[in-house]
């Protein structure tokens, strides 16, 4: 009887085993999905742009609770991509906050119903100044010329948790992509790599 139930005991021990690998080998395959980079690569370089000083936190007071267009979740809550995008065009030389360019997305109908940014809304919400560029996939020449050109990339890639979080990309050393990101409270840059372990979208924003 009691051989019977080291057994069975064993048994149901491999079975937990084999779930718990094939959930993380699933997990693994849907981080590393078509279309998908690692955070670090391309050509070795060492560049941080000159004006790339702006830090804006998605926790500020000053904005933090106000809620994003189309949603009733705050900039607080769910504000990196505005917080990033407002970094990238302040730095490029129109300086607006976050609180100001949720304002003319807004007015500009500049988000969806599920509060999503309308990449092209964003030209309109800055006076003509600044335009996104979207990429189909990310890939680390896009990243390294948009960087040697003085444009400010923005990336997603996923919190624990699966959270989709974006970030602005402010400058390279050695292979390692160096960002500012909304969720930090140091005003410091820190390598993507830190933070991400895949990057899932591209985007860049550059003066019009």
């Amino acid at each position: 009887m009691l051989k019977r139930l080291i057994v069975v005991l064993i048994i149901g021990a491999l079975m937990i085993s084999g779930a718990v690998f094939a959930w993380y080998s699933f997990k693994a395959q849907k981080n590393n999905a078509p279309g998908t980079i690692l955070p670090s690569g391309g050509t070795s370089m060492k560049v941080l742009l000159p004006k790339a000083a702006t830090h804006f936190r998605q926790r500020d007071p000053k904005w933090g609770k106000e809620t994003i267009g189309g949603s009733s979740e705050t900039i607080r809550a769910v504000g990196c991509t505005l917080c990033s995008v407002a970094m990238a065009v302040s730095d490029l030389g129109h300086p607006i906050t976050p609180s100001e360019l949720n304002a003319n997305m807004i007015a500009n109908n500049g988000y969806t119903e599920q509060g999503w940014m309308i990449w092209g809304a964003v030209t309109p919400a800055t006076d003509n100044f600044a335009e996104v560029v979207v990429r189909s996939k990310p890939d680390h020449k896009t990243l390294d010329e948009c960087l040697k050109r003085g444009e400010i990339p923005i990336v997603k890639f996923y919190l624990p948790g699966g959270i989709p979080h974006w970030v602005a990309v402010i400058g390279k050393d050695g292979h390692e992509f160096l960002i500012k990101d909304p969720a930090v409270k140091n005003p410091k840059p820190v390598k993507l790599s830190s933070r991400a372990k895949w990057i899932h979208s591209l985007r860049y924003v550059r003066k019009r």
